[in-house]
């Protein structure tokens, strides 16, 4: 029996197809048991058949896949460059609408009766691309911030002792939580105000609501 051309050659020519039952029987009788085998030729000789036909079955299922990615592939260009079409138009909206915040700090120095002391404080600024001012929540103190925090997000003080400043940015990087919703919103609702070019203040208060 010829098989498909395009299996590989060891699988098309390894199961002696040219014997029939009747002389596999008769070369099992000549032969015996083979060689580290309990088994005679012709038991040897199917088991590997079976193993042949397997393979046969699992390289042409492989074959149809190839296709089938190809065809995948092919689709898959067709949609890039059909996203790409439409991509460009949805940039504007994407610069006007998202946003990235990040916490930092900064220090005041105040004097005293026992000298200039330094003071640590945290805010927390958003960023869009192509922004005209900075938006700036003030945070406080490490400690007036993790008050502020303990407070508001009671069932989270786990994540907050871990890392505040990480908690901080989750909340207002995360477009599941309430307070990059809050800002989100913001961006939507008030357009003018939050795109004008002097420094915008928002309040803490606001921002992180539960």
């Amino acid at each position: 029996m010829k098989e498909h051309p395009k299996l590989p050659s060891w699988i098309r020519n390894r199961d002696l197809p040219f014997l029939d039952e009747k002389q596999l029987e008769l070369i099992s009788e000549n032969e015996g048991k083979l060689k580290g085998s309990d088994l005679s030729f012709r038991e040897f000789l199917l088991k590997h058949r079976t193993i042949i036909g397997i393979s046969k079955r699992q390289y042409q299922a492989l074959e149809k896949k190839k296709k089938e990615i190809l065809r995948l592939q092919e689709s898959l260009r067709e949609l890039k460059q059909d996203s790409s079409s439409m991509w460009s138009v949805l940039v504007p909206f994407k610069e006007k609408y998202s946003f990235t915040s990040s916490t930092s700090s900064f220090t005041i120095k105040k004097k005293s009766k026992s000298g200039v002391k330094e003071y640590r404080y945290y805010q927390m600024t958003i960023n869009r691309p192509n922004q005209n001012s900075p938006i700036k929540v003030l945070l406080g103190s490490e400690k007036v911030a993790l008050k502020f925090l303990n407070k508001t997000y009671p069932s989270r003080k786990s994540e907050i002792k871990k890392d505040w400043v990480s908690f901080v940015n989750k909340l207002t990087n995360d477009f599941r939580e309430k307070p990059y919703q809050y800002i989100q919103n913001l961006f939507i609702t008030n357009p003018m105000k939050m795109g004008r070019y002097k420094t915008i203040l928002l309040k803490k208060d606001d921002v992180f609501v539960k």
